[in-house]
This record gives structure tokens, C-alpha cells and sequence, in this order.
């Protein structure tokens, strides 16, 4: 689910709380957290050396791994020794929204065989009367 498919007028019965802004905030928190922590295990943007404890939930590094890491990335402070109990149900609910690279191709160096010029959205011809005769049946009837 997207944070957009999630209508602005959906309450949770009871509670006060309206998915907008208060459950659409908590999933883009959710997903900006889970960004992190994923680049930090799957080693985007040249990370290394981090892993997983899966029974303590929590990442795992040697101390100066994550000096390096924090002084490169100070987002990445708060998820030192902390507890991530959903880190694996978030993998299945934001997984597929994460660009890898995996499938991305190189174009190469090949050379431009024709540039296109630049064309304008509606190229218009002012030579051209704006009434062509075509839908006035219409206009007259109204008249």
C-alpha cells in the first residue's frame, strides 16, 4: 500500500485519529526508518560490515564501522544497538518500493545518431482561423 492509496477520510473507530495526517505520517516515518536500516544491510551506497541479529532484532557492527558510518550518515545514529522488532514485516510491506539497481542497464557510449529538435507541447499555426466551420451546427441552433 502507498501513502497515497490511503484515503484522507478514513478514521480508526474510537480512537480520534484520521489517516490524514496522523496514519500517513507514521507510514512515511516508517518508511524513511526503513530506508536506512535497509541501505545499511544490503550495503547501498557503499556500505560494509553491517549484519543482522535475528533474535535480538538489531544490527550488528563493530564499533568502528559505525563511527565511519555515522560520521558519513548521521541519520543512521538512532539505529545503533537499538531493538527493530518489525524490521522483517517492513521488508515485506516496502521491499518492492526500493530501486536496487539489479535490472538497471548501461546505455554505453554509443553516439547520438540524431538529435530531435526541441518542439513546443502545441505547436499552433496563427495563419491558420480559429473557426473551421466543423461543430457550428451547435452554435446556430442555440442562436
Amino acid at each position: 500500500m502507498t501513502d497515497s492509496s490511503l484515503p484522507s477520510d478514513v478514521s480508526l473507530p474510537n480512537s480520534g485519529f484520521k489517516a490524514d495526517p496522523h496514519i500517513k505520517s507514521r507510514l512515511k516515518t516508517l518508511k524513511k526508518n526503513f530506508s536506512i536500516v535497509h541501505d545499511m544491510l544490503s550495503g547501498t551506497g557503499g556500505t560494509s560490515g553491517f549484519g543482522w541479529d535475528p533474535e535480538k532484532c538489531v544490527l550488528t557492527a563493530p564499533d568502528d564501522v559505525w563511527a565511519a558510518y555515522i560520521k558519513e550518515k548521521k541519520q543512521a545514529a538512532p539505529f545503533k544497538d537499538k531493538a527493530l522488532p518489525y524490521y522483517e514485516k517492513l521488508c515485506t510491506i516496502f521491499g518492492k518500493d526500493r530501486a536496487t539497481g539489479a535490472r538497471a542497464e548501461d546505455l554505453g557510449d554509443d553516439e547520438i545518431v540524431q538529435e530531435t529538435p526541441p518542439v513546443s507541447p502545441i505547436d499552433v499555426d496563427m495563419d491558420v482561423p480559429i473557426s473551421s466551420g466543423v461543430g457550428n451546427k451547435r452554435k446556430e441552433a442555440k442562436l
